[in-house]
């Protein structure tokens, strides 16, 4: 309460005086022994935790002094601290975040950490090139899963097992953008580049679509429900509409 009168009389010193009282006596020191503060900790706390975990504590400690803010300061002060504050969890820091090879992008993709990934992507989201970093490694892990789908014999013995493993590839990236990503278009946009890029690399990869397709109009949607069939089909023409070269796909289904 004492804090909040004096900052408060700083506040109307401010308003009456020539000289911006509040901000040269109290708020331009008060920053900078924050950020002194905060950048020693960040960097301990980087130094020896994971990417989830420093991202926990960034947060905790982002919210901390927003807390600070409305309850002892002017409101002024409210978007110079958040600043700073990103600027020194993560402004900083998001570079070896994303690219801890332990627990960075890679690992949370890897391992379906949507929670973590979800944090990353609402935190990162003030900090300007961070989210492209984030977006990068996606469509790194989305080529380099699907290139181990065309290397893998066992995947590609057979066109069914090929379009099956793409597919829930697809699904595992598109929970990813909807539950992490918050349904982002740059998401997205990073997504559908990263599956035209892996899936017009080979060839085999129309024609064991049209195969595939094939399949399913003779054997595999007997017994299944229109509503059943349609998904069916919806799955595989998002795979044909990242073809380029469509045409392959139309003359390999007709023969």
């Amino acid at each position: 309460m004492v804090m909040r009168e004096a900052t408060a009389m700083l506040s109307q010193l401010r308003l009456h005086a020539h000289r911006p009282v509040y901000t040269e006596e109290f708020e331009a020191p008060f920053l900078a022994a924050t950020r002194e503060f905060y950048t020693r900790e960040a960097a301990d706390f980087i130094a020896y935790n994971s990417s989830p975990e420093f991202l926990q504590k960034a947060e905790s400690r982002i919210r901390e002094e927003a807390r600070r803010v409305e309850e002892y300061l002017d409101p002024e002060t409210t978007a110079p601290l958040r600043a700073l504050m990103e600027d020194v969890w993560l402004g900083q820091h998001f570079k070896t975040l994303v690219y801890n090879p332990n627990s960075g992008c890679t690992h949370l993709f890897q391992a379906d950490k949507i929670a973590d990934l979800a944090r990353m992507h609402r935190l990162f989201s003030s900090v300007p090139g961070a989210l492209e970093e984030v977006r990068q490694v996606m469509k790194e892990s989305i080529t380099k899963y699907g290139e181990a789908i065309v290397r893998d014999p066992e995947k590609t013995r057979d066109p069914v097992t090929f379009v099956q493993n793409f597919l829930a590839l697809k699904a595992k990236f598109d929970q990813i953008v909807v539950r992490a990503f918050a349904e982002s278009k740059e998401a997205f946009g990073a997504l559908v580049a990263a599956f035209e890029n892996v899936l017009n690399k080979d060839t085999r990869a129309a024609r064991f679509l049209s195969l595939y397709l094939d399949d399913l109009f003779r054997k595999s949607m007997r017994g299944l429900s229109e509503a059943e069939a349609e998904q069916k089909l919806d799955e595989v023409l998002v795979l044909f509409r990242y073809l380029r070269d469509k045409d392959i796909f139309e003359a390999l289904y007709k023969q």
